[in-house]
């Protein structure tokens, strides 16, 4: 895949971060030309997407963990990033896919509108206790709204 944009593909090594587990990697990246060095490592404790937007440009698009103090941490939110590669560096570009992120037929956005009803949050706000004493249905309701939020927040940062 190229990543630098000179149209000759760079090496990519995966290391597992997990001990075996295969669940969990960082992806090396590595130029050979003009000599061969590392550019960058991606996704520490984050799942990893490398994919083209419309114009055929690459994309990196990483899920990252957040707290775990709000639910267990089989329901832990999270916040998708995207990043392009520009001078051989990662560029956060999450602003520019905030239209992406937030409408029908994303699977986060889609799967937010479900578990996020009025009822929900009602039944959040009624809650004696969240996190590892609440229950499986409270951890959806909490780490939808927290996956949203930050999300939202992500998605409206731009770079100074």
């Amino acid at each position: 895949m190229d990543f630098v944009g000179d149209g000759k593909g760079e090496v990519v090594f995966r290391t597992d971060q997990a001990g075996g587990a295969h669940c969990c990697w960082v992806y090396n990246i590595v130029t050979l030309l003009p000599k061969p060095h590392r550019l960058f490592d991606v996704g520490e404790g984050a799942a990893v997407d490398f994919v083209k937007d419309d114009m055929g440009k690459l994309v990196i698009r990483l899920r990252v963990g957040g707290p775990t103090g709000f639910t267990s941490s089989a329901d832990r939110p999270y916040a998708e990033r995207a990043y392009r590669v520009k001078d051989g560096k990662l560029v956060d570009s999450t602003p520019d896919f905030g239209g992406q992120i937030f409408r029908p037929g994303n699977e986060d956005f889609d799967e937010w509108t479900r578990t996020l009803t009025p009822e929900s949050i009602k039944k959040l706000q009624a809650a004696n206790e969240i996190g590892t004493h609440g229950t499986a249905e409270l951890d959806q309701i909490v780490s939808a709204l927290l996956s949203q939020d930050a999300a939202s927040a992500l998605s409206s940062i731009r770079s100074g």
